[in-house]
């Protein structure tokens, strides 16, 4: 994956505890 910065450095964190509760 490549960290440009911005939202999708927000969303990854988020993505992940997603995927924790799943």
């Amino acid at each position: 994956m490549v960290q440009k910065g911005g939202p999708l450095l927000l969303l990854k964190p988020l993505w992940e505890m997603l995927f924790e509760q799943w």
